[in-house]
């Protein structure tokens, strides 16, 4: 049976998805090469067809992630309303509630942390890459305040909803997810703009 010519990148951007969203609910390390096959519909064989290794899928769910995440971001307004756009949709209740479909640093970055050096190497690429698309929304700022803005209001996020996500109260939960949009939106409305 012969496949279209687009079968083979279909298939990997399957697996792809499927890891990423399998990789953020149970994480990497809980994840072996068989139950991920199991679940895109495939045979343990056809892993080897697309990816040399466990790790070169982790660095292509990383990467395709990231960017994804920073296509997202860039569906907002180009300037502090979209910023705070970008906050909002973050630090939801929807966004904590589904962490298989949501920011791959909030559910990652431990592991990220734990990776070979080559896997950090394609999250801090992405991540640098991430930061400064944040340019288009701060014009008035020069390269290094926007990279130095961001990191910043990056790493409250990020933190807030990893904190967030370990109450195990949805009342604090929601506590802390509304007063983290408040600090990230006080940072962003400090910064100048």
């Amino acid at each position: 049976m012969r496949y279209p010519t687009t079968h083979k990148e279909q298939t990997h951007q399957r697996i792809i998805d499927v890891s990423s969203r399998l990789f953020k609910e149970q994480g990497i390390d809980g994840m072996g090469i068989a139950t991920l096959m199991k679940e895109t519909s495939l045979t343990n064989g056809a892993f080897y067809a697309h990816f040399a290794s466990k790790e070169a899928l982790v660095e292509a769910v990383i990467a395709d992630q990231v960017q994804r995440q920073i296509e997202s971001f860039q569906e907002q307004s180009k300037d502090i309303a979209g910023v705070k756009a970008i906050i909002d949709l973050y630090l939801s209740p929807g966004h904590r509630d589904h962490c298989g479909l949501g920011c791959p640093s909030a559910a990652l970055l431990d592991e990220i942390v734990r990776r070979p050096e080559s896997t950090k190497q394609v999250y801090s690429t992405g991540m640098l890459e991430l930061v400064d698309s944040f340019q288009v929304h701060f014009p008035q700022l020069n390269a290094e305040q926007v990279r130095s803005l961001v990191f910043a209001l990056f790493g409250l996020m990020v933190g807030t909803l990893q904190l967030a996500r370990a109450m195990s109260d949805e009342k604090t939960s929601d506590f802390v997810l509304e007063n983290g949009r408040k600090a990230a939106l006080a940072l962003v409305e400090n910064s100048g703009s």
